[in-house]
C-alpha cells in the first residue's frame, strides 16, 4: 500500500501514469467477517426501475461462501475472491474427491436469515432483528448514495430500467465495505434456494416494468382521446413538454405492499427533495 502511494503521489497520478493507465485498485480488507472459518461475500441486487425520473429499488440477495478455509496469506485467489465463476476448478477437484455436487453449492450458498442465525449463535450479534435494524439499512443506504451519484450518467429516457447486482463485504467490526456493481449480474440457479429467489424477484421486477408501461400507455391514450379535436389551435411545442411530463414514469404509493412484492423502494424522484430518498439520505447530504 504504500509502496502505490508513492508510485501514485497519494492519487495525484491516478489516471495518469503510463504503465498503469487502466488499472484500477482497492483498498483489501484483510480483516473479513468469516462463517465457519470462509470468507463470503454478499451479492445484493439494486434495480433501476426507472431513470426519468429516478427510481430505484432494493432486493435481497445472498451469501456466496468461498469453499477454502480463508487464510489471509493463502495465494489461491479462490480463497479471496468469492465469485461462483472462479470456482469451477475447486469444484471439479473436491467432486473428484466424492464430494455432492449439490452439498457444495449449499454450502456456497447462503441466505441473509442463515448469516443472522449464525451469528447469534457465535455471539457476533445480540440482535435477533439485526437484518432490520442494521445490514439492510446499510445496503440500502449504499444503493440510495449510488443512484444519487450516477443519475447524471444514465441515459434519461421513460423506456431505460436496469438490473444490478451489487457486491459488498464485512469486516469483524461489522464496517460495510462496497466491492463492485455489476451491470450484467450472472443469473444462474447454482443453488436450489437461489434458483427460487431469482424466479420471484424477475417475475416481479418485470411485472413493475409493465405497470409503468401500461400507465403510459393509458396516460397517452387519454391524451390523445381529449385532445384530437384540438391540434389544430395547440401550441405543439408545449404540448409535447406537457405530455412527456404527463408520461414520467411512476408507480403508486404501496404498489410493493398490495403485490406482495419484495422489492422495497429506495428512491423515488417524483416526490420533492430528501423526500424522494426516504430517509436514507442524511439531511447533510442535500446541503449545498
Amino acid at each position: 500500500e504504500d509502496k502505490v502511494k508513492v508510485l501514485f503521489e497519494n492519487g495525484k497520478k491516478c489516471g495518469k501514469h503510463v504503465s498503469y493507465k487502466f488499472t484500477q485498485m482497492q483498498r483489501y480488507v484483510d480483516n473479513p467477517l468469516l462463517v465457519e472459518g470462509h470468507k463470503f461475500d454478499f451479492r445484493i441486487y439494486m434495480i433501476i426501475s426507472s431513470t426519468e425520473p429516478l427510481i430505484v429499488h432494493y432486493h435481497d440477495g445472498f451469501l456466496r461462501v468461498s469453499l477454502n478455509v480463508y487464510d489471509v496469506k493463502s495465494k489461491d485467489i479462490s480463497t479471496h475472491l468469492t465469485n461462483t465463476h472462479l470456482s469451477k476448478k475447486l469444484f471439479a477437484q473436491l467432486e473428484s474427491e466424492g464430494k455432492s455436487t449439490d452439498d457444495l453449492r449449499k454450502q456456497q450458498y447462503w441466505t441473509l436469515e442463515e448469516l443472522q442465525e449464525y451469528l447469534l449463535e457465535v455471539k457476533v450479534i445480540n440482535d435477533p432483528k439485526w437484518l432490520d435494524n442494521y445490514l439492510r439499512p446499510r445496503f440500502k443506504q449504499a444503493m440510495a448514495h449510488l443512484g444519487r451519484m450516477g443519475k447524471k450518467t444514465f441515459w434519461q429516457d421513460i423506456r431505460v430500467f436496469e438490473l444490478l447486482g451489487v457486491d459488498f463485504i464485512l469486516d469483524t467490526d461489522l464496517n460495510l465495505w462496497l466491492i463492485e456493481i455489476n451491470n450484467i449480474p450472472r443469473i444462474s440457479p447454482s443453488a436450489e434456494g437461489k434458483r427460487v429467489m431469482m424466479e420471484e424477484m424477475l417475475r416481479q421486477h418485470y411485472g413493475m416494468q409493465f405497470h409503468m408501461l401500461e400507465d403510459r400507455v393509458n396516460k397517452s391514450m387519454k391524451y390523445l382521446e381529449d385532445h384530437v379535436d384540438k391540434i389544430e389551435d395547440m401550441d405543439l411545442f408545449k404540448a409535447k413538454d406537457e405530455f412527456q411530463k404527463m408520461v414520467k414514469n411512476q408507480i403508486p404509493e404501496g404498489y410493493e405492499e398490495k403485490f406482495a412484492s419484495s422489492f422495497v423502494r429506495i428512491v423515488d424522484e417524483n416526490k420533492p427533495g430528501k423526500d424522494a430518498y426516504y430517509g436514507h439520505l442524511d439531511a447533510s447530504c442535500f446541503e449545498n
